[in-house]
């Protein structure tokens, strides 16, 4: 299934700053003035 690839784990403690700190990334963005241009897909 994983074809070799490595599976990193993390605690929970930690995975839940690393969300926390993309959640508060993802909100102090502003998409205002941004077009399909700007999108990277």
């Amino acid at each position: 299934m994983l074809e070799n690839d490595t599976v990193h784990y993390l605690n929970w403690e930690d995975l839940r700053r690393a969300l926390d700190y993309d959640i508060e990334q993802e909100r102090s963005f502003s998409y205002k003035g941004l077009t399909k241009d700007n999108s990277s897909s």
